[in-house]
């Protein structure tokens, strides 16, 4: 954004406006075609998995769910954005299993801010 222009307008949310209906139909329509789907692999303790297929924006990438593991299917420029610092989030209570490149951003991200934090 570059510039704001107050224009003197508002908004009025309409009475029956619901956030969380907004994104079960936004999340819903949002379907990956094969070429652009990744199989993410995550394993973790049951609290974890339990929370990340949960979650607003995964719930509707799981396509495998078992007491250790949890499998997405997710666009790859998705996954790549977004799931190393949500998945850093959760720390050491999930692990990637695959995809490997998915590992190596995480692990680049860790070592990025291992550098900045570490003393000398």
């Amino acid at each position: 954004m570059q510039q704001l222009v107050e224009t003197g307008r508002t908004f009025h949310v309409p009475p029956d406006f619901s956030v969380k209906t907004y994104f079960e139909q936004v999340t819903a329509v949002q379907e990956t075609s094969g070429d652009e789907a990744c199989f993410v692999l995550i394993e973790g303790t049951a609290d974890s998995l339990k929370r990340l297929s949960g979650h607003w924006y995964l719930r509707n990438c799981v396509v495998k769910r078992d007491g250790q593991t949890l499998g997405l299917s997710i666009d790859e420029e998705v996954m790549m954005k977004y799931l190393p610092a949500l998945l850093l989030s959760y720390t050491s209570t999930v692990r990637v299993l695959e995809p490997q490149s998915l590992k190596l951003e995480i692990g680049k991200i860790v070592r990025e801010l291992y550098g900045f934090y570490a003393t000398e």
